[in-house]
């Protein structure tokens, strides 16, 4: 064996060693510790009430006004969605839109 393998050799196992100490020292792998990711565990998770206001608005309209919502649609493929008081008005779902009502 030439100079340079005996060197790589030693590298080598020198690496292994250095690892397997790391390994041993930081990291204790017994039974107890091994755990279940959070994800996995069944936890109880509280229900969070979303209030639904008024068109699906993330506010609620002040009193004496009027809650309306337009969204626009997606060129000439998507048509767009008006909601007034919570009544949809104008929809793709609904069918009563056209081309050029963008």
């Amino acid at each position: 064996m030439r100079a340079s393998g005996v060197l790589r050799l030693l590298a080598l196992i020198f690496a292994i060693v250095t690892t397997w100490m790391f390994i041993r020292s930081y990291m204790s792998f017994s039974m107890k510790t091994i755990r279940l990711p959070r994800w996995l565990a069944a936890s109880p998770t509280k229900e969070i009430e979303v209030q639904k206001y008024k068109c699906g608005l993330i506010k609620p309209c002040p009193a004496n006004y009027f809650a309306f919502k337009i969204c626009s649609g997606a060129a000439n493929v998507v048509g767009p969605t008006l909601c007034f008081e919570d009544r949809m008005i104008m929809s793709p779902v609904k069918n009563n839109v056209g081309r050029g009502l963008n």
